[in-house]
């Protein structure tokens, strides 16, 4: 018959061997018939430990010291069990208790630290860790403890050499190069970061940490594709992991998988509902899917749960401001500001275009974006000499190579380029969609390569096997951006065009394309850019744009049959209550006329509505127009008679489709590029008189123009006449002077 001893010899052979369902049956059945054999117990929670159960584990140590309180290896056993379960304040009792029995024990020590620095109390976490390196000075565990430590301090720097240390000692410690690879990521070294995480896989192609942690840094590197791979391994290896399933959430998003990254926002949600980030990212996913209420809902629960995380506050207030709820507006606007003054990412800087903020705001807040973006892609300068090319080769990089307001612009750009002196490059890393714009732009270039699936480093690799002589991002600040393609330097002269009115906040861009309107000289300090003017407008247009052929009855398309119809078809985030308060007062002086505007969201309009009743105007005569292709689109515009801009961001190719279809429009200059738009546009078509300067200006002209019939009507006839003779729908004027602008960058780079 097998005695006690035999029993627990047995168990520990087991435990020893990796057996651990054996040893636990063992002691399972030993502890039935004896439930305070304190070598037992103590036994049985090592197990329940090495099964990576601790609160099982806690239970048996608790009765172990119950039974054994003079055992200094149970208390700290029982601390370990604590530290592993997250209960870092018993867990500290245990080992202070394990300490006053065996003082010096430097594995304990060690064990102390981490409580201590789990507790925030890291000066005296180090205290007890260098207590320990005084007796163990070459223990691995040890030395990525005080790594942990320095990186959880803000010196990842040093916890480096702590590492490195460690790992001399035992250079297959996965875990060990996978915190020094976080610690060079925190330092911004994403190559080293890498080099690391790849180590850590190749000794165990099972860490699923590892797989995470190097999947974010090729996400944030553009290599999205290979992050996705690993994230979906990793949700493999553990699937019960939230912030795997987080992470594979905006990989998917970066690749325009919106459905899916939706579902693993999801997913983090489901298993951990305090997760503020995953609410977060995917409240940005359901705002760029323009399903704006679930957003804001998305972002309120965020910024319940962490008031601290980075961009929340701005993206809220975007949210807001798309569905026309102005509760708090101000007060919201000038935390933002404020937050953004003390060095705080309260917003990404696209938010700012359509809000009242300084100009030094709206810089602090790019550059404060642009940082964030490339924290893991160092700006490189330009290593080669300039190319000698007969004609300049120019690359458009873009995420919106589709049926987008920016690709409307930029084909008859392309069209037209001069291919006696430019030779152009179209790098698309947004999806393919085949409509009508996409093949368009595909056929107009020169060359045009389908990027996506590449890394910013492929498609940097890939320019520079083009020999481009100028870079060109469409993109700016947006949704979709690959900032890292131009850190990594795509071509000597670098430039940002069309998608983001302001500046970038980096070195890595050289210049910003504007004009004197949009950028006039005393804006220029607001910008880390150079300003890189055109002579007319920066906005290229043409007249080729398809309108339908049939312009649609006024009641077919929810217009009163009579009466003035005012229009303003920029996007609803752009309406600010200052400009909605005009417009109110523009329609109580100017009897039965109504505002025509896009179709959103039911909460949108019911808010614009609630609003204009606010202010003595009957909600209806505020008319929402249901999306529909743009030929169709344009083709009903003309049944309005006055476009009214919005301030503060004017349309800008919407302002410029209004004129295309013959409708005038009168906007009022802003104090920065979102707000000067439409001014630019308006002069360029020799319509400067109906540019502004103030808002009670803008209302006069307004109700003038809609009280003199025979003054509107010419108006339009003189836009008739100017679409075809002033400069801003000749889009082949404007690809001359663009080419030349191209060719006095080049020519003042090779003359430095």
């Amino acid at each position: 018959m097998e005695t006690l001893s035999d029993a627990i010899k047995n168990a520990m052979q087991h435990l020893q061997q990796g057996s651990l369902p054996e040893a636990r049956g063992i002691l399972h059945r030993l502890l039935a018939t004896a439930p305070t054999h304190a070598e037992a117990l103590h036994l049985a929670g090592v197990v329940e430990l090495q099964a990576g159960a601790p609160q099982a584990a806690i239970g048996f140590l608790r009765r172990c010291v119950e039974v054994a309180p003079g055992v200094a290896f149970a208390w700290s056993n029982l601390g370990v069990a604590y530290n592993a379960s997250g209960d870092f304040t018993n867990a500290l009792a245990c080992h202070e208790k394990t300490l006053a029995l065996e003082p010096g024990n430097p594995v304990v020590l060690r064990n102390l630290g981490i409580a201590l620095r789990y507790l925030g109390r890291h000066d005296e976490a180090m205290a007890s860790f260098e207590r320990a390196a005084g007796k163990t000075p070459d223990d691995p565990e040890l030395r990525r403890e005080i790594g942990d430590l320095l990186v959880d301090m803000g010196r990842p720097g040093d916890a480096v050499a702590h590492y490195a240390r460690g790992l001399a000692a035992n250079p297959r410690d996965t875990t060990g190069l996978h915190n020094r690879g976080y610690a060079f990521y925190r330092m911004g070294n994403a190559e080293l970061a890498i080099q690391d995480y790849r180590a850590a896989l190749k000794i165990d192609p099972r860490f699923a940490r590892a797989m995470s942690s190097l999947a974010v840094v090729l996400n944030e590197r553009g290599e999205s594709a290979e992050a996705v791979d690993l994230l979906e391994r990793a949700v493999q290896r553990e699937p019960g992991n939230a912030r795997f399933h987080n992470n594979l959430g905006i990989a998917l998003d970066k690749l325009g998988r919106a459905s899916e990254a939706l579902a693993a926002y999801g997913r983090a949600i489901e298993l951990d509902a305090g997760y503020a980030e995953a609410y977060a990212n995917r409240g940005a996913t359901l705002n760029e899917m323009k399903r704006h209420a679930q957003a804001l809902a998305d972002y309120d629960r965020a910024i319940e749960l962490a008031p601290e995380l980075p961009y929340n506050p701005g993206h809220r207030l975007h949210i807001q401001m798309h569905l026309c709820d102005w509760t708090g507006l101000e007060g919201r606007i000038a935390g933002v500001a404020d937050a953004i003054a003390a060095g705080k990412l309260a917003a990404e800087a696209f938010v700012l275009c359509a809000v009242p903020v300084p100009p030094d705001i709206r810089r602090k807040c790019a550059e404060l974006c642009a940082r964030d973006v490339l924290r893991s892609t160092p700006i490189a300068a330009w290593d080669r000499p300039a190319y000698g090319h007969q004609r300049l080769r120019i690359g458009y990089f873009s995420a919106d190579f589709r049926n987008h307001p920016v690709a409307y612009l930029v084909a008859p750009l392309a069209e037209r380029h001069d291919r006696s002196k430019v030779e152009t490059f179209a790098y698309s890393f947004g999806p393919d969609t085949g409509d009508a714009t996409r093949k368009r732009l595909e056929r107009a270039f020169d060359h045009f390569d389908d990027v996506r699936a590449r890394s910013d480093a492929d498609i940097v690799a890939l320019a520079r096997q083009h020999e481009l002589d100028i870079a060109i991002d469409l993109m700016g600040h947006t949704t979709h951006a690959r900032l890292g393609i131009f850190a990594r330097r795509a071509a000597p002269i670098q430039a940002q065009y069309l998608g983001f009115p302001g500046t970038m906040g980096t070195s890595c861009m050289d210049y910003v394309i504007a004009d004197e309107t949009v950028v006039p000289p005393t804006d220029e300090p607001y910008y880390t850019e150079r300003i890189a003017r055109l002579p007319v407008t920066y906005q290229v247009n043409d007249l080729g744009r398809e309108i339908a052929a049939e312009v649609p009855a006024r009641t077919a398309v929810g217009l009163p049959e009579r009466g003035l119809v005012f229009c303003c078809f920029n996007n609803k985030a752009k309406i600010t209550p200052d400009v909605f308060s005009a417009w109110m007062r523009i329609l109580a002086a100017v009897p039965g006329s109504v505002l025509w505007m896009v179709e959103s969201e039911a909460i949108a309009a019911e808010n614009l509505r609630r609003e204009a009743k606010s202010r003595g105007i009957d909600p209806e005569r505020l008319v929402f127009a249901p999306r529909v292709p743009l030929a169709q689109h344009l083709a009903r515009v003309r049944n309005a008679d006055l476009f009214l801009d919005t301030y503060h961001y004017n349309g800008h190719a919407t302002t410029s489709d209004t004129l295309l279809a013959g409708v005038p429009g009168i906007t009022c200059l802003g104090d920065a590029f979102p707000g000067r738009v439409a001014a630019s546009l308006l002069r360029a078509v020799g319509l400067p008189e109906l540019v502004t300067e103030t808002l009670p200006e803008y209302e006069a002209l307004a109700v003038r123009l809609a009280q003199d019939a025979g003054a509107l009507r010419q108006l339009r006839e003189k836009l008739e006449r100017n679409r075809a003779t002033e400069p801003l729908f000749d889009a082949t004027r404007f690809a001359r002077d663009l080419e030349a602008l191209y060719a006095r960058l080049h020519a003042a780079r090779r003359d430095t």
